[in-house]
């Protein structure tokens, strides 16, 4: 008699990034993924990054420690939607190798579907314009 253990879906939290990811708005972002990482029901974070403006350094930095964080908790951290300056500072610092990235979210959501159909996805959002204020 064989026993089948139950299998959980991925689930998936994809947070659509909107403004930019660089000063003082990283301190906030860097908290917002290391709370992501914390939470126990997602075992994928995408950042969705289409509708980013600008990243500097700093920015680059809260995203390495968002990954840092995501490994320590088993997770994976994925990014999609790179805009043409955005990708070229990943390239620039080479982060495009580190970083598991993605073309948009729909090549994401596909090649997670041809994995697991069962994914739960969740979508959220952070705009650092509303920092601001």
């Amino acid at each position: 008699m064989s026993t089948m253990t139950p299998t959980t879906a991925p689930q998936v939290s994809i947070v659509q990034v909107q403004g930019s990811i660089r000063g003082t708005t990283c301190i906030r972002f860097q908290e917002l993924l290391k709370s992501l990482c914390a939470t126990p029901i997602d075992s994928i974070l995408v950042i969705d990054l289409q509708q980013i403006e600008t990243i500097d350094a700093q920015g680059l930095g809260a995203l390495v420690t968002g990954l840092r964080a995501a490994q320590q908790t088993n997770k994976r951290l994925i990014l999609c939607s790179l805009s043409t300056e955005v990708r070229a500072a990943f390239e620039q610092t080479q982060l495009n190798q580190v970083f598991e990235i993605y073309a948009n979210r729909d090549v994401f959501l596909k090649a997670i579907a041809s994995i697991d159909p069962q994914v739960k996805v969740r979508l959220a959002h952070w705009n650092s314009t509303k920092l601001a204020a």
